[in-house]
């Protein structure tokens, strides 16, 4: 299931890194920064977004294809996360947010000119300025930390099959930051 689930969250992250592309002076950052902004923002549009997949009617999610209830994730081993996604989606849903709301705020996400490792700080904070600013959605974060603990978790359990089993793109995101990156001096 962890498998199934990186390969969904990864298809998503390569949705949202085409959307970063396409606002305005994304591109022009440093590559790094980019990075920087994409490993930390990419997971919480993801959650974001999955408002959208979300059934009220049931409390499901659409996933491959099919509804999905809580009780399909159980295999994944962490089920205070999986009820909190839920939760998390069933409250973003209700509030019926148009495609143009929900991309203000992956734009708002994305363009966080308080994310840690950032070079050119400046930069990042004129570019998020000229973006309605909203509160810092703390929830999503949390979502995000309780994700990498729970990845990391799995790590541990099975550490080859993570790089067996995982996209690359969704280990490279969700690397511990003392694992050396893909193709780098190692």
């Amino acid at each position: 299931m962890w498998q199934r689930c990186a390969r969904r969250v990864t298809e998503a992250i390569e949705r949202v890194v085409e959307f970063a592309k396409r606002l305005r002076g994304f591109l022009q950052l440093s590559q790094h920064d980019q990075i920087v902004l994409l490993k930390a923002g990419a997971m919480e549009v993801v959650l974001l977004r999955m408002c959208r997949a979300f059934d009220a009617a049931s409390g499901t999610v659409l996933f491959e294809g099919k509804l999905a209830g809580p009780e399909l994730f159980r295999s994944l081993g962490c089920p205070e996360l999986v009820a909190s996604v839920f939760d998390f989606a069933r409250g973003l849903s209700a509030l019926r947010c148009s495609e143009s709301e929900l991309a203000l705020l992956s734009a708002l996400l994305l363009l966080n000119a308080g994310r840690p490792w950032l070079q050119d700080r400046p930069r990042v904070a004129r570019l998020q300025g000229q973006l309605d600013v909203l509160p810092a959605p703390g929830r999503l974060r949390a979502l995000c930390s309780q994700h990498l603990e729970q990845v990391q978790a799995f790590r541990r359990l099975h550490p080859a099959g993570v790089s067996a089993a995982f996209p690359p793109l969704y280990r490279e995101l969700f690397r511990e930051e003392a694992e050396p990156a893909a193709g780098r001096g190692r």
